[in-house]
């Protein structure tokens, strides 16, 4: 099943979406949902150009005094020592996601990022060495859902401490297989975050692992 890695973003969610897979760049993950939700900024955050405070504006705007993205600041921001507002803007913006595959917002941001993770994959593969900025740029490259599937088993390799805790967790958020994992892209498509293709099918995602098997070959994967 391929996936056009070409920074496409659907204009608006079809009703057959969630039959479809999408389109979506390694650039633009950061971007796709960003006009779902967009939160006011309510502690001191200096703009990462000017030092202008950002204090009361939105997060999706410009900084008013040299127009820079306030979204370069909000990584490099701390808010009552509960994490970056980054993050915070990132969850409430996979909210419309979480509402239609039923996954809770840490599963779908697992999903999300284990999607990430399996375009990079990719993008090594395809560039022969090169950085992934390099290999990158300019470039379309097609992922599977085999590619994802992979994606997110790299990925849990990498979040969990051991495969007790990625059992416990992994189960507490409903991704027991494959088709847990398509029906979370699937749902990314139907909020209009990823672009749909008339070749693919969410059939693509059925019967490529189970947890149990996912976690078999823990001690043998990279």
């Amino acid at each position: 099943m391929p996936l056009n890695v070409d920074g496409s973003v659907l204009d608006s969610p079809s009703t057959k979406a969630i039959a479809k897979v999408g389109r979506f760049s390694l650039a633009g993950l950061i971007n796709q949902l960003k006009s779902a939700a967009a939160m006011e900024i309510h502690g001191d955050l200096p703009c990462v150009d000017c030092r202008y405070n950002l204090r009361g504006l939105q997060t999706d705007g410009n900084c008013p005094e040299c127009g820079t993205a306030i979204e370069k600041a909000l990584g490099r921001s701390r808010l009552n020592g509960n994490g970056s507002l980054l993050t915070a803007v990132r969850r409430t913006r996979f909210y419309p996601v979480m509402a239609v595959s039923g996954c809770p917002i840490d599963g779908v941001l697992f999903v999300h990022d284990s999607m990430r993770t399996a375009v990079r994959r990719k993008i090594q593969e395809v560039g022969q060495g090169k950085s992934i900025r390099e290999a990158g740029k300019g470039r379309s490259v097609h992922v599977s859902a085999a590619d994802i599937c992979e994606g997110f088993r790299v990925h849990a390799k990498h979040y969990f401490n051991d495969q007790s805790e990625a059992m416990d967790l992994l189960n507490e958020w409903g991704l027991r297989s494959s088709e847990d994992v398509g029906r979370v892209i699937f749902a990314m498509v139907a909020v209009g975050a990823l672009v749909v293709t008339e070749q693919d099918s969410i059939e693509h995602f059925s019967g490529l692992f189970t947890l149990d098997s996912l976690l078999k070959v823990w001690e043998y994967s990279r």
